[in-house]
Order: C-alpha cells, then structure tokens, then sequence
C-alpha cells in the first residue's frame, strides 16, 4: 500500500510531469522532423523520378502520403500539449480525428496489400504478372482509399466532447456509455485486424 502511495504521488509530481512532457513533444518533435521530409523524398522518388511505376513502389509511394498526412497534424498536437487546451473549434478537431483515423486504415490495408504481391512475386510470378498487365493492384488502391475513407466515418459519431469543459480538449473519443466504448472498440480491432487475416488466408491457401 506504502509503495502504491509512493508511486502515485510520484507520477503526480510537478518534475515527473514536466519530464514526461518534454519526452512526448521531443518524441513528436523528431518524429515530425524525420518523417515529413523522409516521406516527401519517397514520394518524389517514386512519383517525379520514375519513369515505370512497379506495383511494390506504388503502394510504398502511397503508403508514404498515408503517413505524410498524419505527420501533418503533429505540430497542432504539439501546440495543443502544450498549451494544454484546444483552440482550433470542434469541426476542425472532427476533421482531424477523421483523417487520422482514415490513413492509418491505408496504411493497414496497404501493408496487406503489400505483403501480397510480395508473396506473389515470390511464389506465383506469373500471376502477379497478369495482375500487373490488368492494372489490378492500382484499382485495388483506389478501392483501399475509398474503403478507408468509409471506415474512418464509424469515429464520429461516438465524438461528442462537451466544449463547456475547461479547459476544453480535442480528444479521439467521447462515450455515452461503456457500450458504446466496447462496440467502437471491438470496430476498429475487426478493421485492424481483417487485413492480416486475409492476408494469412490467402497464403494457406496459396501454398
């Protein structure tokens, strides 16, 4: 009970708080500064310095404007960590929960996606092949883009945050109720989760 009591008014120290602010804004900090640039460079390698796409380099281009998009958001985090409140309204807090939502459903699937023709490059080449000549996997992406912006939806209407609340906070969820909770977030494991199962699937039944 001691060394309970001793640890929560540890972790509620004005020092141990402080140090653990600056670990995250130094964490985002580098996570902004390494990834914009590292994604933009991909991009530009794959889509202004190629002249013939492979389909391994469009999912990695698309991957990196996946990722690209959620970095864009780290410096609003950031401000809003630190000033410990958010300023930029309820739509825009919306927008932003959405989109964050809608790209780490690309980058899922997209991995999926990728693992695939990986398999199929090395097990089944002539399928993949066929596949490429019928520009299979470029309308399997646009179908994954579309896909995501639809289950990215599923967050917003458990998104209600009471803007009456001081200092009032934009964060990713907002619940009546504990089902409400578990229903939301059996939903996005299934999402989560659907692209690795197919994935293991279709190599069982592959080999």
């Amino acid at each position: 009970m001691i060394s309970c009591n001793l640890s929560e008014e540890f972790d509620q120290s004005p020092d141990y708080t402080a140090m653990k602010s600056i670990g995250s804004y130094t964490l985002l900090s580098l996570a902004f500064i390494v990834g914009i640039p590292g994604n933009v460079l991909v991009m530009w390698s794959i889509y202004g310095k190629m002249k013939n796409i492979s389909v391994t380099m469009l999912l990695i281009g698309n991957l990196a404007l996946a990722d690209f998009l959620i970095l864009l958001s780290l410096p609003i985090w950031i401000y809003t960590f630190a000033v410990n409140k958010w300023i930029f309204g309820l739509v825009f807090c919306k927008i932003l929960v959405y989109v964050i939502y809608s790209n780490l459903y690309v980058s899922v699937f997209l991995i999926t996606l990728l693992s695939i023709e990986r398999f199929l490059a090395v097990f089944r080449p002539f399928h993949l092949q066929r596949w490429t000549r019928q520009r299979v996997f470029q309308k399997i992406t646009i179908l994954i883009w579309i896909t995501a912006a639809v289950f990215g939806i599923h967050s917003l209407p458990f998104y209600n945050p009471n803007q009456n609340e001081q200092p009032f906070q934009c964060i990713l969820h907002e619940y009546n109720s504990d089902a409400q909770k578990i229903f939301s977030a059996n939903l996005e494991l299934l999402h989560l989760r659907s692209g690795t199962e197919f994935t293991t699937h279709y190599y069982r039944t592959q080999i």
